[in-house]
């Protein structure tokens, strides 16, 4: 057993070994570190597979709930489309998970299958979306009964999300007006009762619907008649020309 103290709290983790055998070749998972800093828990590893192209669908799990759920406050090489190599690093922040108090014996569990997609999305390569406007976003596969949830991602953060959706293989997706323009994002599609169903579209940008530069453009322009319209104005009151629409009346 591996001792890793936590600031001044004790946390004893070990960590099962995990051998992901499929098919007549072998996969594994080899632990190389295990670390701690700033309050999380570092685990580096090497995911082995004779094809390097192969994606999986890793997941961590711990003793305090018998293996039953996958922790939830991780990140790093954790997750689905996880490709095989060697310094991988999954990223555990156990007080986030269980509360600052948290101190206590634990194991922790790797365990990892083949990643297959249950449904993959059609001809998504949009470089960005535009707040505020609709996109018709299409996809095959999984079943007809499936309950799809689809979310917008930002990193790993979950920004937006769009509910009981049927899987009819289409759906217009109204990116919201409020959110924060940016890069690093993607769109999360699950089954709402299983949650290992689960794909990812490739990261894009969310831009604005009308550029800044074109939300300033008339007030430069009010801006600029203005500033030729005050010259014009002031020679013509100095130059003692008279409005023939508005003469002026002279009196002795």
């Amino acid at each position: 057993m591996s001792t890793v103290p936590i600031l001044y709290k004790r946390l004893f983790l070990t960590l099962l070994g995990v051998v992901l055998v499929f098919s007549l070749q072998a996969q594994r998972v080899e632990i190389e570190e295990i670390y701690f800093e700033d309050a999380k828990i570092h685990i580096i590893y090497e995911l082995l597979d004779s094809k390097e192209d192969r994606p999986y669908q890793l997941k961590l799990y711990s003793s305090k709930d018998k293996f039953i759920s996958p922790l939830t406050a991780v990140s790093g090489d954790v997750g689905v489309e996880i490709y095989p190599g060697n310094g991988k690093v999954i990223i555990w922040d156990p007080f986030e998970e269980y509360g600052q108090d948290f101190s206590e014996e634990i194991n922790l569990e790797i365990r990892g299958r083949v990643y297959v997609p249950f449904v993959k999305l059609d001809d998504f390569n949009y470089e960005s979306l535009k707040r505020g406007k609709s996109y018709e976003i299409t996809w095959t596969g999984g079943a007809s009964s499936n309950i799809l949830n689809i979310a917008i991602y930002k990193g790993d953060n979950k920004v937006s999300v769009f509910q009981n959706i049927a899987n009819v293989g289409q759906y217009t997706l109204d990116i919201p007006k409020k959110i924060e323009v940016g890069k690093n994002y993607r769109l999360r599609i699950s089954d709402n009762k299983n949650k290992d169903d689960v794909v990812y579209s490739k990261e894009f940008a969310i831009k604005r619907k009308i550029p800044l530069a074109l939300q300033i453009a008339p007030v430069a322009v009010i801006g600029a008649g203005v500033y030729f319209l005050l010259p014009y104005l002031q020679s013509e009151e100095e130059s003692g020309f008279e409005d023939p629409e508005n003469p002026t009346t002279i009196t002795n």
